[in-house]
């Protein structure tokens, strides 16, 4: 699923603005409030059948131990969501 981001005006004047700052301090906002540094657009990859909560965990643990190549060689994973009364996977 493609979900396209909401911003409101305060948060585009941050994210337009984040580029002006030191890069310690962008990755400290970036850590803290991610939501100021997401693209417009994510996916979504929900877990529709109970029986396949062995995949959707592992795939989660194969993105952390990939942190490193996330942007480069495979999509930035930003982690879990609820959507729709589902757990979903959130990437770039």
């Amino acid at each position: 699923m493609k979900a396209t981001l909401q911003h409101n005006v305060f948060h585009r004047f941050v994210s337009a603005h984040l580029s002006w700052l030191p890069v310690f301090v962008q990755r400290f906002i970036k850590r803290v409030w991610p939501r100021y540094t997401l693209p417009d657009c994510v996916i979504l990859k929900k877990l529709r059948k109970p029986e396949h909560t062995w995949l959707f965990e592992n795939e989660q643990t194969m993105y952390q131990r990939l942190a490193a190549a996330q942007g480069d060689l495979i999509p930035h994973y930003y982690g879990e969501a609820n959507c729709e009364g589902d757990r979903t996977h959130c990437r770039v």
